[in-house]
């Protein structure tokens, strides 16, 4: 058994009955880097001092063993932020494939579809909805 091997072994034991880590702590990670970056960059010592002080936030949550009590916290986080996290999941996604769909809104319902492109003028069946348009795809 190698050194990394028995390090990886302690830090299992370590964290056995703690909480670790979930999508609250890296958010928090990433605004605490972003606000240092910001923070140092532009000279605010303050700022600096506040993303220090998320960081130890984070280890905290990390390290603690009140299991239910952190998984509520992180549930109350995802269900604050369900809708940001879907539009910037379909924004990635109508990014990704750019070049093989348009997308549509439907005029009654504001549902959106996706279409191939390069079909020409096609009539549209909103599949939530029912109603029917035509476009150029």
């Amino acid at each position: 058994m190698g050194f990394m091997d028995k390090l990886r072994a302690r830090l299992a034991h370590f964290m056995q009955g703690r909480y670790g880590a979930d999508q609250l702590n890296l958010a928090l990670i990433v605004v605490a880097i972003a606000g240092s970056l910001l923070g140092g960059l532009l000279g605010l010592r303050f700022v600096v001092l506040l993303t220090d002080a998320l960081l130890i936030v984070v280890f905290y949550r990390m390290l603690s063993r009140d299991l239910g009590k952190r998984a509520a916290e992180n549930a109350k986080y995802l269900e604050k932020t369900a809708g940001m996290r879907k539009s910037a999941r379909e924004f990635v996604n109508r990014f990704k494939n750019r070049k093989q769909y348009h997308y549509y809104t439907c005029p009654k319902c504001h549902a959106r579809l996706r279409i191939p492109r390069g079909v020409g003028k096609v009539t549209i069946t909103c599949r939530s909805c029912g109603e029917k348009f035509e476009k150029t795809a």
